[in-house]
């Protein structure tokens, strides 16, 4: 059935410059709208097809928000462009954009159940990325991380400063913060986070704290699936989970409402910032002998929290939210006890940094000044935490309103809060890099720091 007042889903719609154009996108005219440019809609959730729009498509497309009728929206067109629409084209287009799951709809709804059945069916998480962000065969894989793993030492002995970098990490690491991007821009910060965790690391499970970038209905999602990889399934420490999940819900029971961390597990699907660090841990397991586990958990949005942080003159915390404090209690706890029982657990925040330019909702264009700022104000979060200051790393974003909408807070604060009985012991920040897109010219920042 069509819907009679379309409305979008979570989509991205951003200026768009084809290759042809060398990556640039047109000025504005005085209305606003770019001079003969193009619009890309994308799905983040991967159920729809990036869509390359001219101008008049996005403009028709922006008005579906389940506001307006088909009638609405065929007059404001003609309003806002001086150009008519006949309805049965209208209806034409409302039409594929749900068959394309584009809108929010009884269609698309169904659609969306059949698949997490199948999801909730499946014993392992597929890999959702392979083929695209890196390798799909085992061996072009294997070459990829050992390139990347190898990086580190080259990088020394290029420097010639006389250090190796062993002499560079801590004696016993036990959490990293390390980066969530595709294999071709993040290959030289893996390589040092995987590099410091092969060589001062012998845990045996992983806790992984990942950025969700698709909506989340709670504060944290568990999975107690394996991950598959080229390499073979990296297995889940499933009693972990459980574990995590019992405490978690008999600790909440005092508090108002309830928490399911197992509601948004679907999420997981189709989410990389997890993924990515699968392959490596994968890839340690087969190479050094050594068996290997992990705690998935996904975190939603902390944005909502850096608003209401600005809004309380008191600077609100993350830890005054029920769901991120009691979270905190039970990993703590179960932490404490796996050092007293002897068992090895580390910590991983898989994050990226500031994001910035068109292709996040920002009018400006990335230049070599852009990257600058983006620097001076990655630095000040980097001396957060490298000095584990959750709460200094948390107040920097309220002041500044998150302003370079960074993708990684909720990640990076667990760690952080979690590292907090270190002595004044400091983290080592092993990498800084920017990773620019030119066809849409935006940046997107990332480290990887060792503790």
């Amino acid at each position: 059935m069509r819907p009679e007042r379309p409305r979008l889903r979570n989509l991205v719609l951003a200026p768009y410059a084809p290759p042809s154009s060398g990556g640039v996108i047109p000025a504005e005219s005085d209305d606003g709208l770019p001079q003969e440019n193009q619009f890309l809609l994308e799905d983040p959730e991967g159920f729809a097809p990036p869509l390359v729009l001219p101008v008049p498509l996005a403009v028709l497309v922006s008005m579906m928000d389940g506001t307006r009728t088909l009638d609405e929206i065929a007059q404001e067109f003609q309003h806002t462009l001086g150009e008519s629409l006949k309805m049965s084209d209208l209806e034409q287009i409302v039409e594929q954009f749900d068959t394309l799951h584009f809108l929010d709809s009884p269609a698309f709804e169904a659609f969306l159940n059949g698949e997490k059945k199948a999801f909730q069916a499946l014993k392992n998480r597929p890999a959702a990325m392979a083929g695209g962000a890196y390798e799909s065969a085992p061996a072009e894989l294997e070459i990829q991380i050992r390139a990347a793993l190898e990086t580190p030492r080259k990088i020394q002995q290029a420097e010639g400063l006389g250090t190796t970098l062993e002499s560079l990490l801590p004696e016993n690491l036990r959490a990293a913060v390390i980066p969530h991007l595709d294999m071709e821009r993040g290959a030289v910060a893996y390589g040092w986070g995987y590099s410091a965790i092969a060589e001062r690391c012998d845990a045996d499970t992983f806790l992984i704290f990942a950025s969700s970038h698709n909506p989340m209905n709670e504060r944290f999602a568990l999975t107690a699936k394996g991950f598959e990889t080229p390499l073979g399934v990296l297995e889940t420490d499933t009693e972990l989970v459980r574990e995590i999940e019992t405490r978690f819900r008999a600790k909440y029971a005092s508090k108002p409402g309830t928490v399911d961390l197992f509601a948004d597990e679907f999420v997981h699907r189709d989410e990389h910032s997890i993924e990515f660090q699968t392959n490596f841990l994968k890839y340690l397991e087969n190479t050094r002998n050594r068996k290997i586990r992990i705690v998935p958990i996904l975190t939603g949005s902390f944005a909502p929290l850096v608003k209401a942080g600005a809004a309380d003159g008191a600077g609100q915390s993350p830890v005054d939210d029920p769901a991120v404090q009691v979270m905190l209690e039970t990993l703590r706890e179960i932490l404490d006890e796996a050092k007293k029982d002897g068992r090895k657990i580390a910590m991983l925040a898989s994050a990226n940094l500031s994001h910035v330019g068109p292709m996040f909702g920002s009018a400006e264009r990335v230049g070599a000044e852009t990257q600058d700022a983006v620097r001076e104000y990655d630095s000040t979060l980097l001396e957060h935490m490298k000095a584990g200051d959750a709460e200094g790393f948390w107040a920097e974003l309220v002041k500044t309103q998150d302003q370079n909408n960074v993708c990684g807070i909720a990640p990076i604060y667990l760690l952080l809060k979690l590292l907090e009985s270190r002595d004044g012991e400091q983290g080592v920040l092993l990498d800084y890099e920017q990773s620019v897109d030119e066809q849409r010219l935006s940046c997107v920042s990332f480290a990887t720091l060792v503790y």
